[in-house]
C-alpha cells in the first residue's frame, strides 16, 4: 500500500510505499504511517508497486510522495538470457523535498517467463531513498518472478527484492 502522509499544521514526512515489503514509516508528531507489504509472491495479478505518502505542513511547503516502481513482463517462447552486463531495473521514485519531505515509492515487479531463462545479469526492484536528504523514507523493496527454468530446485539467484519466486519450469509453449 501506499505510505502515510503527514497532516495538519505539524511539520510532518511522508512514510515509504509498500510492496514486497513495507516501507519506512514518516516522522512527525505521533508518526505517519509507512505503506505495508502487499501483493503475492506468485505476482497475480501482476501490478507495480506503490507510491510513498506526501510530507504534510500547511503553511512551509512540502514535497509529494515518490512513485511506486513500473511492472514489467518479459515473454518469450524459446529463451530469455540476461547477459553478466544486463540490468532489468523497477525501483521506485525518490519523494520530494521540502519542509516535511515525501516518502520514496517502493519498488515494482520483474516477471519473466519462458522455455528456457539464463540470468548472469541483474533483475532489481529496491526502493530509492533519497540522495539529498537523509530524512526521506524509503519505499519497500518489490517483487520477482521466474518462470521457465529448466531445473529450478538447483537454481540459485538473488534478485534485489522483496520476494523472489521461481515458478514452474515450462516444457511446452503453444
Amino acid at each position: 500500500g501506499g505510505g502515510g502522509g503527514g497532516a495538519g499544521a505539524t511539520v510532518m514526512s511522508g512514510g515509504g510505499g509498500g510492496f514486497g515489503t513495507a516501507g519506512s514509516k514518516g516522522n512527525g508528531t505521533g508518526g505517519v504511517a509507512s505503506g505495508y507489504a502487499n501483493s503475492n509472491a506468485q505476482l497475480v495479478p501482476l501490478t507495480g508497486g506503490s507510491g510513498g505518502g506526501g510530507g504534510g505542513s500547511v503553511s512551509l511547503g512540502s514535497g509529494g510522495g515518490g512513485g511506486g516502481g513500473g511492472a514489467v513482463l518479459i515473454f518469450a517462447t524459446e529463451n530469455i538470457t540476461i547477459m553478466p552486463t544486463g540490468r532489468i531495473i523497477s525501483t521506485g521514485g525518490e519523494g520530494g523535498r521540502g519542509q516535511a519531505n515525501g516518502g520514496s515509492g517502493s519498488g515494482g515487479a520483474i516477471v519473466l517467463q519462458s522455455f528456457n531463462v539464463t540470468i548472469n545479469g541483474v533483475l532489481n526492484t529496491s526502493n530509492e531513498t533519497s540522495q539529498f536528504n537523509r530524512n526521506m523514507h524509503a519505499g519497500g523493496l518489490g517483487r520477482i518472478r521466474v518462470d521457465g527454468l529448466a531445473s529450478p530446485m538447483r537454481f540459485s539467484w538473488d534478485g534485489q527484492a522483496g520476494s523472489n519466486f521461481t515458478g514452474p519450469a515450462i516444457y511446452n509453449i503453444t
